[in-house]
């Protein structure tokens, strides 16, 4: 005889099964996805990407649409949308900039097209100022995924929810297409809202290069006829450095990696800069006489490193460790160039003294504590801008030659990996004072830490004397040390390990 009991557990678990199978549909029901159709197109003598996207109305014939009017410093970035049309008509259609909104009325349920055109909004020669909008001309394409691409709200449920994404090119033969996820002319993709959005697409007459470094694939794109230096040399030392980064993290994960580079056309003095992407990085340089190729080679050195400092390695509190995602970084970003040979000794040498020692040890702020670095005076105060850079670098050499100092076989680069490895491979912890005292006392000890105090939190300067390597010498004029070499073998080969 079968108990009340125990009918009432099967009743319970039949219900239990019932509501698994209902939500599992309903979580399949919800999986849309995106199918994008991008096209090259002119109008009336505007050039234009002219984009369609497959939708369905709401039960009150609603959908709302998201499309930022500020990012990346950029405002008014409605200008470079037109043509918001739907297939069938709309009802209404209407562009919203103060509510990052497209706000379209249809009948109820109704599946439609949407179609529209991002344009360059800024006209003349391309230069510097162009290239964090739309860049869209006869012969090429160069734009950014939170530029191009609309979406309804609410596609992204968290920061780390994926989409499905369709991006369907239609584009002439010998057309290149390529972006911060491959160089297929059609795309399936899962994608999160960060990753759609921090992407860079080109497409037009670049030119591709291709290596494989540890099985991964790394793409350099470009375009036009570069005047300060040969193009193909750009692309040996993106290899160097993309090498010499994974070699140095002992980190071969990232299974693609792109980086564009796109002139600039200044007429005077020179610009060189880029941003930091999913899987990518995107350059722009002056086309001139002006620009350096030491440069170029610092550029790729310091900003690639970001992947990990600032990227796998996240600041708690962004100005406060400054110090470390720029100054650290940029000591690497000498210290690998030295180490794979892309700069030699005495020019590593000049670096340090005109780059960093003169400008920080000569900065009226030069002994600012470290919480004075705030977001309004680092973008507004060209010392404080330059503060965390040079300090951190000069406090990562200290540390660096101590290491090697009082271990045979270890250096600050085991100090790195091991907050890489705290912040992003074993464990998810954010980048912080606390952390960096922690695994600082690990291998130098309660002195170090109260050194990190006077040092970096309350900015005193730091004297190189007591740290300064044998086969360098150390001379200070007015205030500002000077290094020289004394012995160029045993220095060098101290500097690079």
């Amino acid at each position: 005889m079968i108990s009340n009991t125990y009918r009432s557990m099967q009743k319970a678990l039949s219900y239990l099964l019932f509501l698994v199978l209902f939500l599992s549909c309903q979580e399949i029901k919800k999986e849309t996805t995106y199918h994008y159709t991008i096209e090259p197109t002119e109008e009336d003598g505007m050039h234009a990407l002219s984009v369609s996207l497959d939708l369905e109305a709401d039960e009150q014939g609603i959908v709302r649409l998201n499309f930022q009017d500020n990012r990346w410093g950029e405002d008014s970035l409605y200008r470079t949308l037109t043509g918001l049309e739907s297939f069938p008509p709309a009802l209404e259609i209407e562009a919203k900039p103060d509510s990052n909104m497209i706000f379209i009325r249809h009948k109820p349920n109704q599946k439609f097209t949407f179609t529209y055109k991002s344009i360059q909004d800024k006209g003349g020669i391309i230069m510097n100022h162009h290239t964090y909008r739309p860049i869209i001309q006869e012969t090429y394409f160069h734009t950014f995924g939170n530029r191009l691409f609309i979406y309804p709200y609410g596609s992204f449920d968290f920061d780390s929810s994926e989409v499905n994404f369709i991006f369907d090119w239609n584009v002439p033969e010998g057309y290149l297409i390529h972006n911060s996820f491959g160089t297929e002319k059609c795309q399936r993709l899962q994608l999160t809202q960060a990753e759609l959005g921090s992407s860079i697409f080109v497409g037009g007459d670049f030119r591709r290069y291709t290596s494989v470094i540890n099985g991964n694939d790394i793409h350099f794109v470009t375009r036009g006829d570069w005047i300060p230096f040969e193009e193909d040399k750009v692309n040996e030392v993106l290899n160097i450095a993309i090498r010499s980064h994974k070699d140095f993290w002992q980190d071969y994960t990232d299974s693609m990696f792109s980086v564009t580079m796109i002139p600039t056309n200044e007429k005077r003095g020179y610009s060189l800069g880029g941003t930091g992407l999913s899987q990518s990085f995107a350059t722009f340089v002056s086309n001139n006489k002006y620009v350096e190729f030491w440069r170029v080679k610092y550029l790729y050195f310091h900003e690639l490193l970001h992947n990990w400092i600032g990227h796998k390695i996240e600041n708690r509190d962004e100005e406060l460790q400054y110090w470390f995602s720029e100054g650290f970084t940029d000591y690497y970003t000498y210290k690998l160039m030295l180490r794979n040979g892309v700069i030699s000794l005495k020019e590593y040498i000049k670096l340090m003294n005109e780059e960093v020692l003169r400008p920080h040890y000569g900065s009226p702020v030069r002994e600012a504590r470290n919480d004075s670095i705030t977001y309004e005076k680092f973008w507004s105060d060209r010392n404080y801008e330059k503060l965390p850079y040079r300090r951190g670098m000069i406090y990562a050499f200290h540390l660096d030659n101590l290491m090697k100092q009082n271990h045979e076989d270890k250096s600050l680069d085991d100090i790195m990996r091991e907050i890489l490895d705290r912040c992003h491979r074993l464990d998810d912890a954010k980048f912080d004072h606390n952390l960096f005292k922690d695994v600082l006392n690990k291998y130098l000890g309660p002195k170090a830490m109260a050194s990190f105090e006077k040092y970096i939190v309350r900015g005193e300067i730091l004297d190189l004397k007591i740290s300064i390597p044998k086969g360098l010498k150390h001379n200070t004029k007015r205030g500002i040390p000077i290094l020289s070499i004394s012995d160029p073998e045993k220095i060098e080969k101290f500097l690079s390990r």
